[in-house]
């Protein structure tokens, strides 16, 4: 993953409140092979996987949520990755409806292209989108998803 230009995880996150560091996203528990692996991807180890990434979309149920720091906000993973140089970062507040977040993602890569620069405002035509089909109007299924990092 390091050379991809846009990182998309989609997989169970677990936030730390008390140590942000220690927030992690859960990954395969054992190698190809079966052999038995750590499986967790720690905010504290995300520095130090030297990702080139333009973009990173964490698919992951509370994944912008975290440790409250005064003069810095809200830490965990979403932070972890800004300060590791994503410049742009896609999280959620809450726990997303899978059906919903899939509909949400295919809106969104639809509407991206290939200009990473464009993530904020792809995903707020993603979400008006969902947000005008009736079965998916509650902001519950589309509001959770915010964009970090530079604007454009």
């Amino acid at each position: 993953v390091r050379g991809a230009r846009i990182l998309h995880v989609a997989t169970h996150a677990i936030m730390d409140a008390r140590d942000p560091t220690r927030s992690r996203l859960l990954l395969a528990r054992f190698a190809p092979d079966g052999t038995p692996v750590d499986g967790e991807l720690r905010a504290g180890e995300l520095g130090g996987l030297g990702l080139a990434a333009e973009l990173v979309v964490l698919s992951a149920c509370h994944s912008a949520t975290g440790a409250t720091v005064a003069g810095e906000g809200m830490l965990g993973l979403h932070h972890a990755l800004l300060a590791a140089g994503v410049p742009h970062v896609i999280a959620t507040l809450w726990s997303v409806q899978d059906d919903a977040t899939a509909r949400l993602m295919a809106a969104f890569y639809d509407q991206l292209g290939d200009d990473v620069h464009a993530a904020p405002r792809a995903l707020r035509a993603a979400q008006r989108a969902l947000r005008a089909d009736p079965r998916y109007a509650a902001p519950y299924f589309w509001a959770g998803f915010v964009a970090y990092g530079d604007a454009d």
